[in-house]
């Protein structure tokens, strides 16, 4: 019996595409830990505007990526991601830059 698999041409390895498009959102959610671990710390300030930035970043690499690497952060239109992206990230760090600090009795 003659292998039916011979005509289908070289195997190739997809495994590398399939881990790109995970870089950018894995990137955006290092730093956002990053941003919960010094908010747990107790900078509650900076560690909110890194986890602003994080957002922010997630923003710009589903501006500037090509659809093949956007991978998760891919979920409508490039311009609908990145509107909501940018409000939610800019809100974080309005709201940390904002809001005013504990009073002497809290």
């Amino acid at each position: 019996m003659a292998d039916r698999g011979a005509d289908r041409g070289p195997v190739t390895d997809d495994t590398q595409g399939a881990r790109g498009d995970l870089v950018a959102v894995l990137t955006a959610c290092a730093v956002l830990l990053a941003g919960l671990l010094v908010t747990a710390v107790g900078a509650w300030r900076l560690g909110l505007m890194i986890c602003g930035g994080a957002v922010l970043l997630a923003a710009l690499c589903r501006l500037l990526l090509p659809v093949r690497l956007a991978g998760p952060l891919q979920v409508r239109s490039r311009a609908m991601d990145t509107a909501v992206l940018l409000l939610s990230g800019t809100g974080i760090v309005v709201l940390a830059v904002v809001i005013p600090p504990p009073g002497p009795g809290f």
